[in-house]
């Protein structure tokens, strides 16, 4: 009799094992393992991807502040320009054009001719190209002489700078040398004068 309990007490515990066992296959096979690995690969990919994000917008934000900082230093050398534009439009007189008359009789007062022979001075007069200052152009005006006398020459130079029939007339260029020929106090001059004048 004791010995059929006891086989029925090991029957009983080999099916507790048994259902043990069933149960646990059963838990493991009911545990959603596949949707929790998928949820894990679905938020390392969230993850990168907002990592990318935030390091281009960082990209982004380093890029769109260099370029205000080239807009302003380039907004700084345009208001430059317009004040240096306005301050040469200021300079701008009217038209006279009478300037290169008044800078040859100017020469005649002081004696001087274009050449030895006494031929008469012609001063020739051109407007410079290349100079982009709204609303004013500057005219040029020049003169070459041959064995004149040096004196002569500088009192001229500061008359067509100071008179009021010529206002506004600077000196340019200047080259003087002396007569290759020897003749003492004479000077070859090739000078050019240059105006502002404001357009018509």
């Amino acid at each position: 009799m004791n010995g059929e309990n006891a086989g029925n007490a090991r029957a009983g515990d080999d099916a507790r094992m048994e259902l043990l066992v069933a149960a646990g296959a059963a838990e493991r096979a009911n545990r959603p393992r596949g949707l929790v690995v998928l949820a894990g690969l679905f938020l390392l990919s969230a993850l990168a991807y907002a990592l990318a994000g935030v390091s281009a917008r960082a990209a982004a934000g380093a890029s769109v502040e260099r370029e205000l900082r080239q807009t302003a230093e380039i907004a700084k050398i345009a208001e430059r320009v317009r004040a240096l534009q306005a301050v040469q439009s200021l300079r701008g007189l009217e038209p006279n054009s009478r300037i290169g008359k008044e800078i040859e009789d100017l020469a005649a007062e002081a004696g001087l001719t274009a050449d030895p022979s006494g031929r008469k001075l012609v001063i020739g007069e051109s407007e410079v190209t290349g100079v982009a200052v709204p609303g004013v152009a500057q005219r040029k005006y020049t003169a070459k002489m041959t064995g004149q006398d040096a004196a002569a020459i500088l009192r001229w130079l500061n008359s067509v700078q100071t008179s009021d029939r010529t206002r506004g007339v600077e000196i340019s260029v200047l080259g003087l040398k002396p007569e290759p020929q020897g003749t003492r106090g004479a000077w070859n001059v090739d000078v050019e004068f240059v105006r502002w004048e404001r357009r018509p």
